[in-house]
């Protein structure tokens, strides 16, 4: 507590030093009913642990037996300065020593200690004093301390110590007779006397020092760090992200990496508490904290590594990438969000969705609000076609009701890329029921599955090939199950020959169910102004006199181009409607690519009104999916239905929560008004076409060259005063690095840890900490990192030199010039300034 006044700080009242005083704070009925609470809301004892009700922290036994009241109070009612003496190196003759204090100091307090009438009544209430029976910890021994040091000007340390020694539990207010107010008379009576009195600072700052360069306090460290060796032991994946390994010639068995996992990954060996083992070690995350803490890696001997999991590497796909196919995992393990979420902590260029941008980049307050006043209309939506007009007859509406499929989340199941499985489908539709969505099936699998459709009809989507739809036309009887119970909803896949046949398909179906024309798009069915061309926007033309409600556009991934040409398509469809007058004719759904609530979202405001997913499914029941697939082999499924049902629920429920901040960043309540909104994404498609005709029209570029040189003749008078290199290189002295980030040479392998984050990869920290290290090397542009992996914006941007710069003489450098001039008055030596929060 002196520690905290003298450097102005104020400290807080409950803790480990304040359980010996607990049974003298509160009555006994108060604490036991206390700790009934504690053991209802914390049965396992992880909230504060070791602290108030419960001393039983790390140091174990040794830490409980010290603090319990009749051990404690011995110490305490021997010396008052003991527990003191034990923390400190302070030797007992000098606490016995005087401490002169002016008097003028305590001036302002002067009057309320004179007022105390020294009745006594506050030091039986005193639960310090209860417990030490020393006088002095009570109010009225404060007092009188204070009172001596007003009139002699002086009084022994161990007095000035006993100050500090207080509850604030504010007892002595609530008996003094002369209505004092204790607590903020010793608050202010500390400060000031830790601003005046002459303490042994030297001593203090020299334990202080030796306290800081021992191991003990290291671990101490450690210790707080790790919550009191409450371990986080959550799986998230059901695959192993990272390979752990110990080297056993090189590993000390020091236990340093044990204090530094949080994830319960690395361990005693059960069998030999001597030897460290790593446990589960799917449970790692890749903190790196066991490789930034050990002693051994510090001097360069790889005595433990974290590695990509050779099995979490085979995941890769070009589009269907293992960090998409381990946070669908995580998403269906858990049923949370990833810390991203759908905010910006994906890299922010690539092709298809990956080089769309959402307009906002926090989500916080607006989000988080939406999330608690959302109603199930926030994400709910209406596929089929609407009116174009609303028609009434005085004031009376006669439009006829529109025909909508209402679903409660934008997401429906499209057909799996496999063959037809029962213990899947009967999972899909279990989520399906749950989630209020469709499950799409391919005709066949009506009769193949009857059993596990059973009485769920409504919620599935018949598929209907465009030969199957023909062989019904020509007289062909539906499946047993399609007869007895019709679903709201049939998809069609369109051809030539399903052209010529439009007209019959309304009276085979008649009125009830409503119908979606599935199209299958390619990249020639687009053109560079993303518009439809060909037979894609023939086939449009076609169906808009038809019977169809829907528009489902479908497609594969182009190797070519790196994404889905739904991607595409959906905006370009989306135009041709709105410029046509229609976009109420068809409700638009997209089928392929979409790998995650951002990807939704981003479709949805590029003019879809709902999506449906495939490989997303597939890879929650089975990550190496896309693998077994493209080598022809069979799709495991590693848990039962039900438990498959649970996953794909969590999937969709997570991307429902996260498509709703999203909303509520953008400032809208309900996705069917984000439908259509590319004036909210940053498509870099886009704005690198205009910034592309910026940075190559000749007139700009000439403008700008005579801008340039106006502005050099204008500020010539500051070429001395600017730096130059020769100076700046002199001022340049080695001093520690600011971290280990720069003196820790992993392999690469170990370093993709560190080098994750797409702002500030472990690459581009190091070289900035060799910098403020003052390393020469530094001065060559050879020698740094100058790029993240965002891959956009200064990422993107590279300087183009007529010669090397690091073989420039440094007689021609000292003739380059740093001022700059912002304004008449303001002209710096260097162009950069302090941009107050900047992580840099």
């Amino acid at each position: 507590r002196l520690a905290v006044q003298h450097y102005k700080g104020k400290p807080y009242g409950l803790g480990i030093w304040n359980t010996p005083f607990l049974r003298d704070l509160y009555p006994r009925e108060e604490i036991e009913r206390l700790l009934r609470y504690k053991r209802k809301v914390d049965p396992r004892g992880i909230l504060n642990p070791g602290k108030f009700f419960s001393s039983s922290g790390k140091a174990g036994l040794l830490q409980k037996i010290l603090f319990q009241k009749n051990v404690f109070d011995v110490g305490m009612a021997t010396s008052q300065w003991l527990l003191f003496k034990f923390l400190s190196t302070i030797p007992v003759q000098k606490l016995r020593t005087s401490v002169s204090v002016p008097k003028e100091s305590l001036g302002e307090i002067a009057s309320t200690v004179y007022a105390c009438a020294q009745c006594g009544t506050c030091v039986a209430r005193c639960p310090v004093y209860r417990a030490t029976g020393d006088e002095t910890l009570s109010a009225r021994g404060k007092l009188l301390t204070l009172k001596k040091a007003l009139q002699q000007g002086e009084v022994d340390l161990s007095g000035v110590l006993s100050l500090y020694f207080c509850l604030r539990c504010g007892r002595c207010d609530d008996e003094c007779q002369v209505g004092m107010e204790h607590r903020s008379l010793f608050e202010r009576a500390e400060s000031l006397m830790a601003s005046s009195a002459a303490f042994p600072l030297e001593e203090i700052r020299q334990f202080i020092f030796e306290v800081e360069q021992s191991a003990e306090f290291q671990r101490f460290l450690d210790v707080v760090r790790t919550g009191f060796d409450q371990r986080i032991d959550e799986q998230r994946n059901t695959f192993s992200r990272y390979r752990v390994t110990i080297d056993e010639d090189l590993c000390l068995n020091c236990g340093t990496c044990v204090d530094a996992c949080m994830y319960s990954v690395r361990r005693r060996d059960p069998a030999d508490p001597r030897k460290v083992m790593v446990g589960n070690e799917a449970l790692c995350r890749a903190c790196g904290a066991c490789l930034e803490r050990c002693p051994q890696v510090a001097h360069g001997k790889m005595a433990t590594r974290v590695e990509l999991h050779p099995e979490y590497l085979r995941l890769d796909d070009p589009y269907w990438s293992a960090p998409v196919v381990a946070n669908l995992d995580l998403e269906a393990t858990t049923g949370k969000i990833p810390v991203s979420g759908t905010g910006q902590g994906d890299p922010h260029r690539g092709f298809g969705n990956d080089g769309i941008r959402f307009g906002h980049f926090h989500i916080v307050g607006p989000a988080q609000n939406l999330l608690y006043e959302s109603t199930e209309d926030a994400i709910s939506v209406g596929l089929g076609r609407k009116p174009k007009y609303l028609f009434f007859e005085g004031e009376t509406l006669r439009t006829e009701p529109s025909r909508l499929l209402r679903l409660k989340t934008p997401i429906l199941f499209d057909v799996l890329p496999i063959d037809g499985n029962g213990e899947i489908l009967r999972a899909l539709i279990t989520a399906a029921e749950a989630l209020g969505t469709r499950v799409t099936i391919r005709l066949p699998d009506f009769e193949r599955f009857e059993t596990v459709i059973g009485e769920k009809v409504p919620m599935t989507i018949p598929r209907l090939t465009s030969t199957e739809m023909i062989e019904l036309l020509n007289g062909k009887a539906l499946p047993r199950p399609l007869r007895e119970d019709f679903p709201d909803l049939f998809e069609i896949e369109i051809d030539e020959a399903i052209l010529l046949r439009l007209g019959e398909i309304r009276q085979f179906f008649g009125d009830l169910p409503l119908l979606s024309a599935v199209l299958r798009v390619g990249r020639e069915d687009i053109d560079s102004g993303l518009r439809p061309v060909g037979s894609l926007r023939e086939r449009i033309e076609s169906l808009v006199s038809s019977a169809f409600d829907l528009l489902c556009l479908a497609s594969d991934y182009d190797p070519e181009r790196l994404c889905y040409p739904t991607t595409e398509a959906v905006p370009a469809v989306h135009r041709f409607l709105v410029e046509g007058k229609i976009r109420h004719r068809f409700s638009i759904v997209a089928s392929g690519g979409i790998r995650s609530a951002a990807d939704t979202q981003k479709t949805v405001q590029r003019g879809a009104n709902g999506v449906k997913i495939d490989w997303p499914l597939l890879l929650t029941l089975d990550p190496h999916a896309r693998q077994k697939v493209g080598r022809g082999e069979s799709v495991t499924i590693h848990h039962d239905s039900s438990t498959s049902a649970k996953r794909i629920t969590n999937l969709v429920k997570v991307w429902n929560i996260q498509i709703i901040e999203v909303l509520g960043a953008s400032g809208f309540k309900d996705i069917k008004k984000t439908v259509g909104e590319e004036n909210r994404l940053l498509i870099f498609d886009d704005i690198e076409e205009r910034v592309y005709d910026i940075l190559h029209s000749p007139e700009r570029i000439e403008r700008n060259r005579q801008q340039n040189r106006l502005r050099i003749e204008k500020e010539f008078d500051l070429a001395g005063f600017g730096w130059r290199y020769s100076q700046l290189r002199d001022m340049m002295k080695p001093v520690p690095s600011p971290h280990r980030f720069c003196d820790i040479h992993l392999p690469p392998s170990c370093h993709k840890i560190f080098d994750r984050d797409h702002v500030w990869p472990a690459s581009l920290i190091a070289s900035v900490a060799r910098m403020a290290a003052g390393d020469r090397k530094t001065l060559f542009l050879a020698h740094v990192e100058n790029k993240g992996n965002l891959g956009d914006g200064f990422d993107a941007i590279s300087l183009r030199f007529r010669e090397d710069p690091d073989r420039i003489p440094e007689e021609r450098l000292d003739g380059v010039s740093t001022a700059v001039r912002l304004s008449p008055l303001l002209q710096n030596k260097t162009p950069f300034m302090g941009a107050g929060m900047s992580v840099g």
